[in-house]
């Protein structure tokens, strides 16, 4: 026995738990060192005293009566149970804590032992998942999408997020009792292919669709849908999170906008027909005002009547070029501009250029520089009459807004994106740096509509057009004064060379 009561008083001595033991009137008879630790009072402190020291109010004052209920009813609330209380240290903090009350009895004497274990990190882990939880549930409460967990096969919903009422016009309950609830406000023509997605999702990695609904209101709307598996630890059914968002309003924007692009392909298809058909009209009395003013410069005039002829010639001219170009910008606008792409030499296009525009060149005693022969043997890929007409157009705004004896450049240079640059440069009037994006807009010659400076003032509008159509870019530096420099950028064909 000696033997027996020493192991006894081991295991109490090196238990984790505290161990109190009390008399029928509650005064601690033994108070272990995990009782000590656990509540901060040391053995000698607590021995003889009342265990409800132990106890916050309103348990501190209650505890006697609870054990003389039950010593005269003989009906246990807590013996032989477990139950969560709260516990009071020395220093007055209060802490959650598990106790367990045995009774025994040693000579005739009953005998209460309590085994008590501290919950503050359990507490403290509950709250917080409780706490998680509800964040998750406020934030899932406030998201427009409505989220879904689901078992395979045979289907059924785990979870439904309160969206589903929104979006589908059923409560959560109503989702949770019957799985083939969603199935009843697909669209008809729509039954089918959700069927045949969700079979897949159960296989897939992730597979979506968009679909129509009709709420039970009435109310069509779109939806769309993504299915994707869940991780679930061993031996538990594997699980497809839904998510389901509502794309009624973006479905009717992009209605709207194909309506409106379709409108817009309608007016722009009708601006070019009839601006081929005015081409074609005004062409015919063009043509016979250029032909009768060509013989007429064969007859005898005097120079103001030969005056009057070359300004009829000059007239009917510009209005051919202005009527041209126009048409040109419509069908680029419209895509009914056929260009083909094929590898151009840039420099015999460039050197045919030069000599067209010779004439005007030396009218105004211009200095041209070009880069060696032979420096450039590359090509670019391009429509070579287009490209040939984007260079005459830049070339011939050199030389107009130029000064006279000034220099008109014209350069080349491979890029690092692989596109190749021709830069036509002049020393003319230049433009100021704000007013630069207005080089492009049709129409507008910027004043030079007041000097004796031709032009239609769509060049520029058509060789950006053309240029862009052909894949490439049309970049402007210019400074008032000074002059501008206009670049064309094509796309290089690696390997060809001339």
């Amino acid at each position: 026995m000696p033997q027996s009561a020493e192991i006894l008083h081991s295991i109490i001595e090196s238990a984790e738990s505290g161990i109190i033991t009390i008399d029928s009137h509650g005064v601690v008879q033994t108070f272990s060192p995990a009782a000590e630790r656990l509540f901060g009072y040391r053995s000698d402190e607590m021995i003889d005293h009342n265990v409800s020291l132990l106890m916050p109010e309103p348990d501190h004052s209650a505890h006697d009566g609870y054990l003389n209920n039950y010593l005269t009813s003989g009906v246990a609330r807590i013996i032989g149970m477990g139950r969560e209380v709260t516990g009071l240290r020395k220093d007055g903090t209060r802490f959650p804590l598990h106790l367990s009350v045995g009774k025994f009895a040693i000579d005739g004497q009953t005998m209460f032992t309590g085994i008590v274990h501290d919950l503050t990190a359990e507490v403290e882990h509950r709250n917080s998942l409780r706490a998680s939880e509800e964040r998750f549930q406020q934030l899932v409460a406030n998201i427009d999408e409505m989220f879904m967990f689901r078992t395979v096969a045979p289907v059924k919903y785990i979870y439904v997020s309160p969206a589903v009422q929104q979006i589908y016009g059923v409560t959560v309950e109503q989702a949770l009792a019957d799985p083939e609830i969603f199935f009843t406000v697909i669209h008809p023509d729509d039954a089918a292919l959700v069927r045949k997605t969700m079979i897949e999702a159960d296989t897939s990695s992730r597979v979506e669709l968009e679909s129509r609904i009709v709420r039970p209101d009435g109310e069509l709307r779109w939806v769309w849908v993504r299915y994707r598996p869940v991780e679930t630890a061993p031996g538990e059914p594997p699980l497809v999170a839904v998510t389901v968002s509502d794309i009624t309003a973006r479905k009717a924007a992009q209605r709207g906008e194909e309506a409106a692009r379709a409108e817009a392909e309608r007016a722009n298809d009708a601006k070019t027909e009839l601006l081929s058909r005015m081409s074609h009209e005004l062409r015919t009395p063009l043509n016979a005002i250029l032909g009768f003013s060509q013989l007429l410069g064969m007859d005898e005039l005097n120079t103001d009547q030969q005056e009057s002829v070359r300004e009829i010639n000059r007239g009917g001219r510009h209005l051919l070029d202005l009527i041209n170009e126009v048409l040109d910008i419509s069908r680029i606008e419209s895509g009914q501009m056929a260009l083909s792409s094929e590898p151009v030499f840039v420099s015999n296009v460039i050197d045919e250029v030069l000599d067209l525009m010779g004439p005007l060149i030396n009218a105004r005693k211009l200095l041209v520089t070009l880069p060696p022969v032979g420096t450039f043997t590359e090509h670019v890929l391009a429509d070579r009459p287009r490209l040939k007409q984007v260079l005459l157009n830049l070339v011939s705004n050199a030389i107009k807004y130029n000064r006279d004896e000034g220099q008109v450049s014209v350069s080349c240079a491979v890029q690092p994106d692989g596109m190749f640059a021709i830069t036509v440069s002049d020393t003319g009037i230049g433009v100021p740096q704000g007013e630069i994006n207005r080089l492009f807009a049709p129409f507008d010659r910027m004043g030079a509509e007041n000097t004796e400076v031709e032009g239609t003032g769509v060049g520029l509008a058509l060789s950006l057009a053309l240029v862009q159509t052909m894949g490439g870019r049309l970049e402007v530096e210019s400074t008032l004064g000074i002059g501008s420099s206009f670049t064309v950028l094509l796309p290089l064909i690696e390997g060809e060379t001339s």
